[in-house]
């Protein structure tokens, strides 16, 4: 069943009513031209949001158990199954900010997913996600089970043999800017494989400077996250 789009546009203004309350003490401290300069802000964003909601809401309905991608920052890829039926399974928050924009707006679907964290070239982190968030900037591409498999062993061992031809067929799937600028700094030279992997539960929830306790092998990576996807 296809979220529906009446259901989907109210909870969003219901949420941008929530959040102005949440800001009215903060927008409260400034002078009267700019609380005037912030309420014609609020104004032009709730259309926007508005519009950009009916666009993710095609996005996301996608079949159900398609694997899809999630392509937000250039340092994170998000992976997940499409397991939910209706927007009964689906939250929407606005981050607390001064005034929405549409990469403030957050759609948190109740199905698990995983996400690929890239601190580094050498380290890595493996988030074992208990929610799926899609941010409205986000895009989502369906792939295949094969495709998944060629992305995290690309992530893990991009200098193993074959990286030309994975990275290759992942940038016709999953192309953009700057994965393609990342793959044509690969091809200048070999980049190392990651060394450190470290698992997290849910990182995106947790604050920026929480511990990493438990490492990985990374021979056990992808066995983690196809069983925590539910696709073995």
């Amino acid at each position: 069943m296809p979220l529906n789009l009446y259901y989907t546009l109210k909870m969003v203004e219901e949420e941008i009513t929530a959040m102005k309350k949440r800001q009215q003490f903060v927008i409260g401290t400034y002078q009267q031209q700019t609380r005037e300069d912030l309420f014609k802000k609020f104004v032009d964003a709730e259309h926007a949001l508005l519009a950009i909601t009916e666009e993710k809401v095609k996005e996301l309905d996608i079949p159900e158990n398609s694997i899809y991608f999630i392509k937000g920052n250039r340092k994170e890829a998000t992976l997940a199954v499409r397991r939910i039926k209706d927007e009964r399974s689906l939250m929407v928050e606005i981050d607390p900010i001064i005034y929405p924009s549409n990469f403030n707006l957050r759609f948190i679907l109740d199905e698990p997913s995983i996400t690929l964290y890239s601190p580094s070239m050498l380290k890595g982190i493996v988030s074992l996600n208990t929610n799926t968030i899609v941010r409205a900037t986000d895009t989502i591409e369906v792939i295949s089970f094969d495709d998944i498999n060629d992305y995290i062993s690309l992530w893990l061992k991009p200098s193993s043999e074959g990286f030309k031809r994975k990275i290759n067929n992942l940038i016709s799937k999953l192309g953009s800017e700057e994965f393609l600028i990342e793959a044509m700094l690969a091809f200048a030279k070999d980049p190392p494989d990651r060394s450190l992997i470290y698992l997290c539960k849910d990182h995106a929830s947790k604050r920026e400077d929480h511990a990493h306790n438990e490492i990985l092998d990374v021979n056990s990576v992808n066995d983690i996250i196809l069983n925590h996807l539910k696709l073995r």
